[in-house]
Parts: C-alpha cells; structure tokens; sequence
C-alpha cells in the first residue's frame, strides 16, 4: 500500500513537471515573437521632407520605404483625417483616410507714416483708409483718375469716361492712433491693397484729397505679412 501511494505521488510529480516545462517554454516563445514583431513593427523617428522642409515624424522602414502614421501626417500638415472605408491587410486591419485641406486665415498689417515737418519729422498717419480688393487686372487707377473710396466699394471713374464703376471692397479698415492697421482673417487669395492718407495730399484727380499707395499681393495658408508704407511729405 505503501508503495502504491509513493508510486502514484511520483507520477503527479512527473505530470506537474512535464506540465510547467510545456507552459515554460510557451511563455518563453511567446515573449520571443513579441519581441520580434515588436522589433520588426517599432517605429523610428525619420527626416522626411514636406512640401519642401524638412521634419521628423514617427516612420517606420518597409525595404525601400517609409511608413507614417496618416494621423502623424494630417498634424504636421495641419490637415484632418477622415475615414471614408476599411480594407483588410495581410498583417492588421488598416483604414483608408480621406485627408482634407484645413483653411487657416492669413494676417495683413502694418504702420501708415506721412511727414509732418522738419522739426517732427514723420509721424502716424491716423484716420488714413486700407481697403483690400480681390485682384482685379483692370483696377489700375491713373492719377487722373476719380477714386472715391467707401468701406463697401471703391467709385473709379477713368479720365474722359463717361460712366464710373463700383470695385467691391472684400476688408476694410482705418489706421488707429499709431498710424497701425490689421487685417486679422484673411482668406488665402490674391489681392489688391489699397491705401489712402488722411494727410499728405499729391497731385492730380487720385491724390488731391490724400495720396494712393496700391499694390498687389497673394497670401497662402496661415500668412503673416507686414506691409507698411511712408506717404512721405504733401506735394502741395
């Protein structure tokens, strides 16, 4: 009887160890392809040129490659993701994203100066008008011309013209007390600047009342432009 029971005890010692080996080695090889996979799916940082500049991102090489998280991309180009569908890959389940592009507003500003006198020399040229136009190529005011500026419209009527025309206005502002102006959301485009000084006044119909400084620019996505002028001394 005695026997017996060493015998049996032996066989669950033998069972438990064979029991513990086989969960050993599972769990020893389960470690190991975690850390292979791990090792072959771990992502690096990687310079990666876009739109012309260099930057990092989280990038992972496949042979000739390099992958990057669609998310990681959408932030750097200050784009959103969208998902639009799910497709199966052979290793995970991927989503195909729809990136769009995000409108973010441009800002123009600057300091109007006009000089009052030798003793002073320049100062601010507060109450002068800045309007801003989507480009047009035919408003092109001579000095002869009559300009009439308003914060809705722009009358312009060319010398020897019978009828004048309304120039829509898109922004419109005025210098404050420090001869400053700021267009503070404009929307990428092409536009025509227009200034007048509410001091310095020049020659001809355009300038009698206040001289024009107009110019045309383009501003892109998230564009700070300065753009400041010197109306200089009244030519009369």
């Amino acid at each position: 009887m005695l026997v017996a029971n060493e015998n049996h005890n032996l066989g669950k010692r033998t069972m438990f160890a064979k029991t513990t080996k086989k969960f050993f080695l599972a769990f020893l090889l389960a470690g190991y392809f975690s850390a292979a996979y791990a090792a072959g799916s771990g992502k690096n940082e990687q310079s990666i040129v876009i739109d012309g500049t260099i930057t990092k991102l989280k990038a992972q090489k496949s042979g000739q490659r390099v992958l990057v998280d669609l998310k990681d991309l959408a932030r750097e180009l200050n784009w959103k993701v969208q998902t639009s569908q799910s497709v199966t890959s052979i290793q995970r389940q991927e989503k195909i994203a729809e990136i769009t592009p995000v409108t973010i507003p441009a800002k123009i500003s600057g300091a109007l100066v006009y000089y009052f006198n030798r003793n002073f020399g320049s100062k601010p040229d507060t109450g002068s008008t800045v309007l801003l136009v989507e480009q047009s190529e035919e408003f092109q005011p001579e000095d002869d011309d009559f300009v009439l500026p308003s914060s809705s419209s722009i009358v312009w009527k060319k010398k020897g013209a019978a009828t004048s025309v309304d120039v829509p206005v898109k922004y419109a502002t005025a210098a404050d007390g420090n001869g400053r102006y700021e267009f503070s959301a404009v929307s990428p485009g092409t536009y025509t600047l227009v200034m007048k000084s509410a001091h310095s006044k020049g020659m001809g119909m355009r300038n009698i009342m206040g001289k024009w400084y107009i110019v045309t620019l383009t501003v892109k996505n998230g564009d700070v432009v300065d753009r400041s002028h010197d109306f200089g001394m009244s030519d009369h």
